[in-house]
Order: structure tokens, then C-alpha cells, then sequence
């Protein structure tokens, strides 16, 4: 069984909280933030958990590293179809 959100994980490591603080700074139960760990997170869950953990300035600046690592995927992506278009040609 893989772990799912390792990131998120990482993070509650190393912020020193437990769950139950985490959970409670959410305003939900710890089970419930137990439980939505065990699936990929959605990124409205992913931003309440990390606000949470660290902080919203702290959280945008991890959601914009993020959002960048997908446009360069998503860049890599695009060429490898390209060349694939134009191999097929």
C-alpha cells in the first residue's frame, strides 16, 4: 500500500503538530482529517490542511511552487506530443 499525499504528510512532520492539533486548528475532528489523508487530497483540503500546519503566506507560496513543477510537466508533455506529430507526419 503507498502512502497517498506525501507532501502533506512531510509537512505535518515536520510543523512538530500532531493530528489532533492540525485537525482541531481545522475546526473538524482528528478521524476526519485522518480520513481524508488516506485519498489524494483535492486542492481546497490540501490548502485548509497546509493553512492549518504553517500559515496562508506560507501556503500560497507552496501552492505557486506546485502550480509551477505541473506547468513545467505539462511543458514537457507538450513537446513529447509535438515531436510525436510530427514523427507521425
Amino acid at each position: 500500500m503507498s502512502l497517498q499525499n506525501i507532501d502533506v504528510r512531510m509537512a505535518v512532520s515536520d510543523s512538530g503538530l500532531t493530528y489532533k492539533e492540525i485537525a482541531e486548528k481545522m475546526g473538524i475532528h482528528r478521524c476526519s482529517l485522518s480520513r481524508l489523508m488516506r485519498t489524494p487530497l483535492n486542492p481546497k483540503d490540501k490548502a485548509r490542511i497546509m493553512s492549518a500546519i504553517k500559515g496562508k503566506d506560507d501556503v500560497k507560496i507552496a501552492l505557486y511552487r506546485e502550480a509551477e513543477k505541473h506547468k513545467a510537466a505539462i511543458a514537457k508533455i507538450e513537446k513529447r506530443i509535438a515531436r510525436i506529430e510530427e514523427e507521425a507526419e
